[in-house]
């Protein structure tokens, strides 16, 4: 059967199953239910009109929304919780088809995860998928999730250093074809090779200070601009890595002075008659 094709104004949506419409109830019933809960007519209603949506029965006569009692506690953070922290028997009754994703334990006193570990993967033995962390087991998996990202962001600068000295060699190139009647001058009145191969090499470190200087300002900017969008999802502090940003620094230094060897050497070696000649 063809799908057809939306209109100006018109959106195509899939099919929920049966769980995405119970849930679905759900969301509108504690978006909609006044403190005191859904009346028999409403909960009717609001049951009539998703099942006339999603063509799947629903039944929210098990929802109960929570009291103001009933509230322990607002959270300043959700890095690890998510919007919301309800108790089991409630998150079965409201969401019986989501599994669980992390269980949390808390140690009895005197007992150290060294001794826990051990009985904690007996009991998880069934379930090829769980695994037993300790808390910096489990801080460390999550950073592990972002390596790929640095890896590429590292190859991605490696590939930048490489470029910016390819085009360091053509300007230094370019510049000494085009100072060539310069450089003889500057022979001429008492100019060393040496010297003129030194002005060439800090001719290149101006060149690349510029390009560092600048390249460091716009990634701290858009490096902050990241954590300030991300603050919800746990990225609150944002760390100036300046150990690092140091040896970047003095590695593109010492790339730069690698760069300008040839144009350097090319530059001292011209002739002062035919470079003083040269239109």
């Amino acid at each position: 059967m063809p799908v057809p094709l939306p209109g100006p104004d018109e959106v195509l949506l899939t099919r929920p199953s049966a769980e995405e419409a119970q849930a679905l109830a759900v969301a509108m019933a504690s978006a909609a239910a006044p403190p005191g809960g859904l009346t028999d007519v409403q909960r009717v209603l609001l049951e009539a009109v998703v099942s006339a949506l999603t063509d799947h029965p629903v039944d929210l006569a098990a929802y109960r929304p929570l009291g103001t009692g009933e509230i322990g506690a607002l959270l300043a953070r959700r890095d690890l919780t998510g919007p919301y922290v309800m108790g089991t028997d409630a998150f079965d009754a409201n969401l019986p088809d989501v599994g669980d994703a992390q269980i949390w334990i808390r140690l009895a006193d005197g007992v150290t995860v060294a001794e826990a570990r051990p009985e904690l993967e007996g009991v998880i033995a069934s379930f090829p998928s769980a695994e037993v962390q300790d808390l910096e087991e489990f801080k460390a998996a999550m950073k592990g999730q972002y390596d790929i990202i640095l890896i590429l962001v590292n190859a991605l600068l490696a590939l930048t250093i490489v470029i910016a000295m390819i085009g360091i060699v053509n300007a230094l190139v370019l510049s000494v074809v085009e100072r060539t009647r310069e450089i003889g001058l500057t022979r001429a009145v008492g100019a060393t090779r040496g010297q003129v191969r030194s002005s060439i090499r800090w001719e290149a470190l101006v060149i690349s200070a510029f390009g560092l200087v600048g390249a460091l300002g716009v990634g701290v900017f858009f490096g902050w601009v990241l954590v300030r969008a991300l603050s919800e999802q746990g990225f609150r502090v944002f760390a100036l890595p300046a150990p690092q940003l140091a040896v970047f620094a003095g590695v593109t230094a010492v790339l730069t002075l690698v760069a300008s060897v040839l144009p350097a050497a090319w530059a001292g070696r011209r002739r002062i008659l035919s470079a003083i000649a040269d239109q």
